[in-house]
């Protein structure tokens, strides 16, 4: 690599760096920590859990779309088959819920795949 990309590189890298901090200063550790993950209030929420456990109490551990057995619960996705991000209004309807596995569920991303 020349010295040129090099230089330009280390000085892109520093205006990000800049841009990130300006972006974050008024934030507490936490909220900083939630911002970078992507994570909001909704996914931490009472409301989630509860129908996070219906939902694998429903459904099981079993992924499914690979039918994979999921053996921890922190490994056990359960995803929205229409995504928040499009369809804010289903959030909270259990029937918009599955299980699925970490590899499956950043295989479907923000589509909307139903695989029950």
């Amino acid at each position: 690599m020349n010295t040129s990309k090099r230089v330009y590189r280390r000085e892109n890298a520093r205006r990000t760096k800049a841009a990130a901090v300006d972006k974050y200063k008024n934030m507490t550790d936490a909220q900083v920590a939630d911002a970078i993950r992507g994570f909001d209030k909704f996914m931490r929420s009472e409301e989630w859990f509860v129908l996070k456990a219906q939902t694998i109490a429903k459904y099981g551990c079993t992924c499914m779309a690979c039918k994979r057995k999921i053996g921890r619960w922190g490994d056990i996705n359960v995803d929205h088959i229409k995504p928040r991000k499009y369809w804010p209004e289903l959030q909270n309807d259990p029937d918009n819920l599955q299980i699925l596995c970490g590899t499956c569920n950043k295989k479907k991303g923000n589509t909307a795949a139903d695989y029950r």
